[in-house]
């Protein structure tokens, strides 16, 4: 199976590649007098599709490398990269908290300024799948 993940990427870079030489020819064309209406809709076409190849392939990379980084964690630890993830993928992950996972219990340290944000976190940690209780100690500042 990972091997068909690898070529399946693999392949996706190949047309994220072709994609980008596309795209970066594409100004040079369309600077010319010369180039007809169509011409200029394929490249727009062909801008598209690379923009598009490219998110598919960033999301599948990202989606492989997290299997991976979870793979030899223990179960507190994958609950934190989880969580930290799911934060980090919603915009509401702040640098200075920490989250620790002991026995399923995740402890909240840190501060944070934004008193709403705290109670999304919190909210967002409770929903998690293997949490049995949270601890907040997050600083209001």
């Amino acid at each position: 199976m990972d091997g068909v993940r690898k070529g399946i990427v693999g392949l996706l870079v190949g047309v994220a590649g072709g994609a980008v030489a596309a795209m970066l020819l594409a100004p040079k064309r369309r600077q010319s007098a010369a180039v007809s209406e169509s011409s200029k809709a394929a490249s727009d076409v062909m801008l598209d599709l690379g923009e598009r190849t490219i998110e598919g392939v960033q999301s599948l990379w990202r989606g492989i490398t997290a299997a991976q980084s979870t793979a030899g964690l223990m179960p507190d630890e994958r609950i934190s990269l989880r969580i930290r993830s799911e934060m980090d993928r919603r915009g509401i992950w702040n640098p200075h908290l920490d989250v620790t996972t002991v026995d399923g219990t995740v402890y909240l340290r840190g501060r944070e300024s934004d008193s709403a944000r705290v109670d999304t976190i919190v909210s967002l940690v409770r929903q998690a799948p293997g949490v049995s209780e949270v601890v907040d100690e997050i600083r209001r500042e």
